[in-house]
């Protein structure tokens, strides 16, 4: 009752209201994510740690192992208290109170003997009582147990999650590739789910066996041999029958997680890679991969439910299959049937049917899922880790190739065996002690450095060997040595996948040293002394920015103490100030995920500020400079990392080579071995060859010889528009601000009959719809004729012996007009018949005949109604998440933007997991215990009609709990999917920063855990208030079915006049009981129906996302159209949104075919947002007209725009498929074209077949590779209109020079939009387009715009230079001289930067 108690606020709240997250409870103590993690982590160190000492009993340290560590075992040291609790409570409950109830049927049954004598009506009544009492016992019993089974399952669940975070902490980069982000969502989603339900019914597997024992014994006393008959079917059943279907579900299972894997993964790149999916207009490419997947999915999980339908279909007639047998036997043993033994046995063996056919089913089905779980997250705890810091010595090529061979049982190896062995001796809390005493003590909150490190730290490299891939040659990094000084700024240089980036992982530990030695170095005295890595503090800086969702603040401090003074000094040096004006809420503006709101310059400045203000011995940048502009690069590297770090060790990647004079040593990287390396004099002594020979040679226009050296460093200078924050890209408008990352939603658009109807109409057609119902009502009317005839049997011999015996017994009972005794009655006259013999009694052969086909009925029709109902919900399922996928893929990219990855996928994992398989299963068990229910409502009126107001009240008041619950159950179950979300999200940017996290310590990884053990606490509020609600509508739900049971026993007892008749009486206590037990678990099972159903409902909610369009049009383009590459912008306008300002404002711009034209701007000008109007990426949010060769964008459908318009984007995207399938997804291309665009973008070496697997985001290439990649793309289309929206922003000078050589070279004819970055990129282009605030500041040739000092252009080429400009300035001359227009000079028009126009810009 305390249960019911403290959960009855929680729904008057829901019945006033839709509940929130504010009113879910704290979870309790014991449930705490950070306890149950650390316990399980802490045992399965010593399962680590016992097989690694048996590994090194049976022969040495270096043997393999021969029994894998298994996850059940530090479960069990866990759990077990909770389990041994709670199968205590199932114990009193299954072998106690439950075998007292058929006895105290028994005994009030015995009342309705005639003709014998009758207990007096005072003791029928203290029977009635007694099987109240134990009944409402059951129902206290079996729901705290479930309550506690749910919460044990939630625990290990929680505990589970937990490691699988932190393992995901402590993943080798190398495994990180390698690994999908769908698998581990799948892992935290759908594969933990398993222990849900597990301990509900794990018991029954030893339960079971007893109740068969207890039960047997008692059926024996009442039909003797009869009693092996009836077990032998119950046996039968339950181990032959369900263990082989259990072993088909589980097999199907494994295979079905793959696929489930398979498609995840692709629906998070997708999601992530979203806007080149639509610019490239991909999206039926990826429905027809993503459907093929599903598909087959499907197919796996359709069979998998026929095998369930057919398990869920056999606890309908198991029971009543064997009765009859057990009845029947008995009978043709020359026994007499009578009520008192056939309804004990009907009852003891149906309560066997429930445990053996449905509870021991369901043990076995959810332990071999539980256990393909359970292997599917050991092999992920097992997967390699980034080895523990420490100098590393040179190894034998031997050992090094064993190593590798060991990658997975990587926590095994020596250097982890002692500290595992150590906690078997309990001796973790010293090893803390002293592991925080390192870190603790040398540094504070922010880190201050010690004494002996004072002088800095210095690096050393000795032939040192690392590669990604095992066994891979030539390595990633091959024979490097090399010597960092400390205090001194070390530059790395080096051409696309030269390995600077690998060399900057191998500093940090995440890339392992193969062979040779990797030492630092303190000079103290003038003496080198080494020092172990652990005493010293890197900070990193990734090249590609990583933004968590969350504050910039947030992502500056990154877990660290708040200090003012350096936090503006940090944020100054990186020119980070201005920017914080601009914002509506300055620092304390949020981010989305990946930094959405903010520009590619702003993530990149913001990544930097994150790695300066953390207090470090050596910090590792990898190309902080290329995502923003050159006046801002400039103020970057001389304020900050040569200013503001000035006596920090520091090493930096970077293409920008004209701030190489002024580092203290250069590195120049060449696949994967230093070719160079010293002073910039040493290095330049013959020339600078050494630096620039990773630049094409023949890429002549951008690399002009010129005597002076600093001349030819400054011909290198990026640069890209504005002053102060300007960036490399516009940050999207509509993402902008907190207020636009949008909460999910909650409304109740549809009602659950809605749902409900929605759901099924998928599922199939009227037709279908129809023959399911008829067949389903047949397959449930059937059991209750079978029933019914056992009865007849029953009071036919009953009313013969009692005819027999005493002659006026059998007057009044026939002139009461029983039903059966009437029909007995009227048969007595015929002295022989077929179906009576001349005593009067029924033939048993005939009872037998027309008992065995009723029986053959039911089970053939159950079994048919069962897999017609799963294939309509397999239909309904397929139908329902392809309309979800379709839609999803149609959506603006304002959707994408206002929502969170995590917040997706959870729609297509743990939502559409529910849907496959948990909706089907409880919707059909409760649909079948609901015909139950008014089939035993039928039976007990039609036995005694006043018990119709009996029927109507408990109808009733079990018609007012269910309407005014099933809401709040609802919300909570919405509640959970919703706090679920938030950890799905946390893991998805954890996987994608995962270097950064770690350089920056264990206190930023112990924040993270921390905020993952907080989500996961929310979840769990919520998990548990789900499952609290749950328990306590079922035990209320019983407790009125109990109700109605005691009214039909005192009933029958009270109100009997003689006329009714034991066997009568016992079907309707009988079914009574039943009544009981069914509305146990029907409750249950509808409630999770209706909760699952919420999952439905969100998947719903994506079918009916705004759409972009149309897609096609009736009136399409010419197929070679675009033909010229004309472009007209005729007073456009553009919105994000109708409640957002323009972002465009009244452009007018005509570009004839064929020009070059290079877009510039600060941030925010709106340069982006032209390409968005360009590709139609905002939906109706555009004014005016945009001509692409006369036509009208908005009059063709967004499959007949874009694909006639390349792009290569500045963030390259990949996916995890083969090198073939991205760069043609649609299979338009033969293999020579293929290769004959990759042969001019000089990757023709790249691999040796198109098929060659890419990894997840492209990992296994450069940055550099994968841009080429993508300009490969382009060159297959072919199209008359290319966009390059800052594609050489992260890449290396010669990348970019090739790049800017084939554009040149493939597209002569072809018109070119450039959002630049570099600015001797645009110099020779037709036009410059002066973006200033959404309009048009400045648009002509470079030439006559340098002749306007005060305009806007040259006051940015000003900026770079003295000797710069004047290059550019003659660059810009040369190529006007050169082009066609020289003699045209009245089609140029300059507009003053002062001036806006409304006239076409020609």
């Amino acid at each position: 009752m305390s249960m019911i108690r403290w959960t009855l606020p929680i729904f008057l709240i829901g019945m006033k209201r839709k509940l929130q997250t504010e009113d879910l409870y704290n979870p309790l103590e014991s449930n705490e994510s950070e306890g149950l993690g650390d316990r399980l982590e802490k045992e399965w160190k010593k399962e680590l740690a016992k097989l690694s000492i048996e590994s090194k009993a049976k022969g040495g340290e270096k043997k393999m192992l021969k029994r894998r560590p298994s996850l059940i075992w530090p479960l069990i040291r866990v759990f077990w208290f909770q389990a041994v609790l709670q199968w205590t409570l199932c114990v009193i409950a299954q072998l106690i109170l439950r075998p007292m109830q058929p006895l105290c049927q028994k005994w009030v049954i015995s009342y309705f003997r005639h003709g014998e004598t009758e207990m007096s009506q005072n003791q029928a009544l203290l029977s009635a009582a007694t099987l109240s009492f134990v009944t409402i016992s059951m129902i206290f019993m079996d729901n705290h147990a479930v309550l506690r089974a749910r919460e044990t399952g939630m625990c290990m669940r929680i505990a589970c999650c937990s490691i699988i975070y932190r393992k995901v902490l402590r993943l080798d980069l190398a495994a990180v590739n390698n690994l999908a982000a769908g698998k581990v969502a799948n892992l935290i989603s759908n594969d933990v789910a398993r222990f849900d339900n597990l301990f509900v019914y794990l018991h029954f597997i030893w339960i079971v066996p007893l109740q068969l024992t207890l039960f047997g014994y008692i059926m024996w006393r009442a039909v003797g041999l009869a009693t092996f008959a009836g077990l032998a079917v119950i046996i039968i059943q339950a181990v032959p029958i369900q263990g082989t279907l259990s072993r088909v579900t589980t097999k199907l299972r494994t295979q079905i997680a793959v696929k489930t894997d398979e498609r995840v993964q692709l629906m998070s790149e997708m999601i992530s890679g979203i806007q080149v999916v639509k610019m490239h207009s991909w999206e039926k490419s990826f429905e027809m991969i993503v459907s093929k997947i599903r598909a087959l999915e499907v197919k796996l999980i359709t069979y998998s439910s026929y095998v369930r339908g057919i398990s869920l279909s056999m606890p309908i007639f198991s029971g009543r299959l064997a009765v009859y047998i057990t009845m029947t036997v008995f009978a043709l043993m020359d026994n007499s049937l009578n009520a008192e033994v056939a309804f004990t046995v009907a009852v003891l063996l149906n309560m066997l049917r429930i445990s053996c056919t449905y509870e021991f089913s369901q043990a076995i089905y959810q332990a071999g899922e539980a256990s393909v779980s359970l292997e599917r997250i050991t092999d992920f705890l097992l997967l390699a880790e980034v080895e523990e810091p420490k100098n590393f010595e040179a190894e034998s090529l031997s050992a090094i190739q064993e190593r590798k061979e060991h990658a997975t049982n990587a926590s095994l190896e020596p250097r982890i065996t002692e500290e595992l062995e150590s906690l078997l001796e309990d001796k973790e809390q010293s090893n803390e002690k002293s592991a925080l005493s390192v870190n603790g003590l040398r540094r504070n909150v922010i880190g201050t450095i010690d004494e002996k490190f004072k002088n800095g730290i210095g690096v050393e490299l000795v032939n040192v060997a690392g590669n990604w891939i095992s066994g891979q040659l030539p390595p990633t990094l091959c024979e490097v040595s090399m010597k960092v000084k400390s205090q001194s700024l070390s530059m790395v240089v080096g051409s696309v996948g030269s390995g600077k980036s690998s060399l900057l992982h191998l500093l940090l530990g995440e890339l392992s040293v193969g062979a040779g030695r990797l030492s630092f170095y303190t000079n103290e005295n003038n003496d080198k002394n080494r020092i172990s890595s652990r005493d010293i503090c890197i900070s990193y800086t990734s090249q590609d920015p990583w933004l968590f969702s969350g504050t910039i603040r947030d992502n500056i401090l990154f877990g660290q103490a708040f200090d003012r003074k350096r936090y503006e000094d940090v944020t100054s040096v990186c020119a980070l100030v201005k920017d914080f004006e601009q914002l509506p809420q300055g620092d304390l503006s949020f981010v989305g995920d990946r930094g959405v709101s903010l520009s590619g310059g702003q993530r990149a400045r913001v990544n930097l500020a994150r790695a300066i203000y953390k207090d470090a011995d050596i910090y590792l940048l990898d190309d902080p400079l290329s995502a923003v502009d050159t006046h801002v690069g400039r103020q970057l590297f001389e304020e900050c990392i040569k200013g503001f770090l000035n006596g920090k060790t520091r090493i930096v990647v970077t293409h920008q080579l004209q701030y190489l004079r002024q580092s203290d040593y250069i590195i120049v990287l060449d696949r994967g071995t230093v070719k160079r390396q010293g002073t910039y004099d040493e290095v330049t002594q013959n020339g600078l060859q050494a630096i620039t020979s990773f630049r094409k040679k023949n890429s002549n226009e951008a690399e002009k010889a010129d005597e002076n050296s600093e001349e030819n460093m400054e011909d290198e200078a990026s640069f890209i528009t504005g002053s102060g924050t300007q960036d490399s890209k516009d940050a999207p408008e509509d993402a902008k601000g907190s207020a636009d990352i949008s909460e999910e939603e909650m409304t109740r658009k549809k009602s659950s009959l809605q749902v409900f109807t929605s759901y099924f109409k998928a599922g199939g057609n009227f037709c279908w719809l129809t023959w399911l119902v008829a067949t389903f009502i047949i397959a449930m009317t059937v059991p209750i004729a079978n029933d019914y005839w056992l009865t007849y049997w029953i009071n036919h011999n009953v009313v013969v012996h009692v005819s027999e015996s005493n002659e006026s017994v059998s007057e009044n009972l026939t002139s009461k007009r029983d039903h059966t005794t009437n029909v007995s009655a009227g048969i007595f006259s015929a002295d022989k018949s077929r179906w009576f013999d001349e005593a009067g009694l029924l033939r048993k052969n005939v009872a037998v005949e027309v008992y065995t086909a009723v029986i053959i009925a039911t089970v053939f029709l159950n079994i048919l109604s069962s897999l017609i109902f799963m294939r309509i919900c397999m239909n309904a399922s397929r139908n329902i998440h392809n309309s979800m996928f379709a839609n999803l893929l149609r959506a603006p990219m304002r959707f994408f933007n206002t929502n969170p990855i995590g917040r997706i996928l959870n729609r297509f994992s743990k939502d559409v997991g529910a849907m496959d398989e948990l909706l089907p299963q409880a919707f059909m068990m409760a649909s079948q215990i609901l015909t139950m229910v008014l089939g035993i409502f039928g039976i007990v009126t039609s036995v005694m009609p006043l018990m119709v107001i009996p029927v109507i009240i408990t109808s009733g008041l079990l018609c007012f709990v269910i309407i005014y619950s099933l809401e709040t159950i609802r919300d909570m179950k919405r509640l959970e999917g919703i706090t679920k979300s938030s950890v799905f999200s946390q893991v998805s940017f954890t996987l994608d920063g995962l270097t950064t996290i770690r350089s920056h310590g264990t206190r930023v990884e112990k924040m993270l855990r921390m905020e993952y053990d907080h989500h996961q606490d929310d979840h769990t509020g919520a998990s548990y208030l789900t499952y609290a609600t749950l328990v306590a509508f079922a035990c209320t739900v019983d407790l009125i079915s109990c109700l109605f049971t005691t009214s039909v026993c005192f009933s029958f007892i009270l109100l009997n006049n003689g006329s009714l008749l034991s066997g009568t009486v016992g079907l309707a206590i009988s079914q009574c009981l039943l009544l009981t037990g069914a509305i146990q678990l029907g409750a249950r099972l509808f409630s999770e129906a209706v909760a699952q159903m919420i999952s439905v409902e969100r998947i719903l909610q994506y079918t009916n996302l705004p759409q972009e369009g149309p897609f096609t049009t009736d009136n399409p383009p010419p197929p070679t159209w675009p033909s010229n590459g004309g472009l007209v912008f005729n007073q456009v306008s553009m919105k994000y949104a109708e409640d957002k300002p323009s972002v465009l404002k009244d452009l007018n711009l005509r570009i004839k075919p064929g020009w070059k034209v290079g877009i510039v701007g600060r941030t925010g000008a709106g340069k982006s947002s032209l390409i968005s109007a360009l590709f139609r990426l905002t939906g109706d949010g555009i004014e005016g007209e945009i001509l692409l060769d006369g036509i009208d964008t908005k009059s063709i459908g967004l499959q007949e725009l874009r694909p006639r318009i390349s792009i290569i984007p500045q963030e390259p995207t990949l996916f995890s498929a083969s090198l073939r399938y991205n760069l043609d997804p649609f299979n338009q291309y033969s293999d020579a074209d293929l290769w004959d665009s990759l042969r001019e973008v000089e990757l023709q070496n790249l691999s040796s077949s198109l098929d060659f697997r890419v990894a997840t985001n492209g990992a296994n290439f450069s940055v550099g590779q994968r841009q080429l990649i993508c300009l490969a793309r382009a060159i297959l289309r072919n199209n008359r209109l290319l966009v390059l929206d800052e594609a050489t922003a992260n890449i290396d000078q010669r990348t970019d020079a090739l790049i800017q050589k084939t554009i040149r070279r493939k597209f002569a004819d072809c018109t070119v939009l450039t959002i630049a970055h570099r600015l001797n990129t645009i110099m020779d282009s037709d036009r410059v387009l002066v973006m200033e605030r959404g309009r048009i500041e400045e648009f002509g040739h470079p030439y006559f715009l340098l002749k306007n000092p005060n305009g806007r252009f040259s006051q940015m080429l000003q900026q770079m230079g003295k000797t710069t400009a004047e290059k550019l300035s003659q660059i810009a001359e040369s190529a006007y001289h050169s082009s066609l227009e020289y003699k045209e000079m009245d089609d140029i028009m300059i507009i003053p930067a002062n001036i806006t126009t409304s006239t076409d810009h020609q």
